[in-house]
């Protein structure tokens, strides 16, 4: 099994001045623009601090403001519905665990993880991809991806 492994480049971090042109920000805005459209977001899990972040539309599903402080792992399951937490958390385990890639569809609780009766009713579908990097000893140290709202699609598939 092949593990993918995240290396940063010294000085990456914290760095006050990128060194970007002005067309590398006009093509990194198109790309969010284009993820918007397509109802896609991304999403990190820095598995050191248990700390889980949004962007985009990946944060609306979940009704979580964009750039707010991160959740824990356990607090992101709260927002999944109750039939479909235990095959996302074993997804994910499992996918970090044996360094292959993430690939699962759950619904999602918009408000902020309430199990009422409502909320259930008003859960979004999700499709997520990642994959979990290592750092230079081998261990597991960030899962990143995307994800994207299917919730018309399911919908139109529960009409046939």
């Amino acid at each position: 099994m092949s593990r993918a492994h995240l290396e940063i480049p010294p000085g990456a971090q914290g760095n006050a001045e990128p060194s970007v042109g002005f067309q590398d920000l006009e093509e990194f805005a198109a790309g969010l623009v284009a993820l918007d459209g397509g109802q896609i977001g991304t999403w990190d899990w820095d598995l050191k601090n248990d700390a889980v972040r949004w962007g985009g539309h990946a944060a609306r599903v979940f009704n979580v403001v964009p750039g707010s402080a991160p959740l824990r792992f356990e607090q992101f399951l709260d927002m999944v519905h109750p039939e479909d937490r235990p095959g996302v958390n074993d997804a994910m385990h499992h996918a970090i665990a044996q360094g292959l890639p993430l690939d699962i569809e759950f619904r999602a609780l918009g408000d902020g993880g309430a199990s009422s009766v409502l909320a259930l009713h008003e859960a979004r579908w999700v499709a997520a991809q990642g994959q979990a990097y290592t750092d230079d000893r081998g261990e597991p140290v960030r899962m990143l991806g995307v994800m994207q709202d299917i919730t018309e699609r399911k919908r139109l598939e529960s009409q046939f």
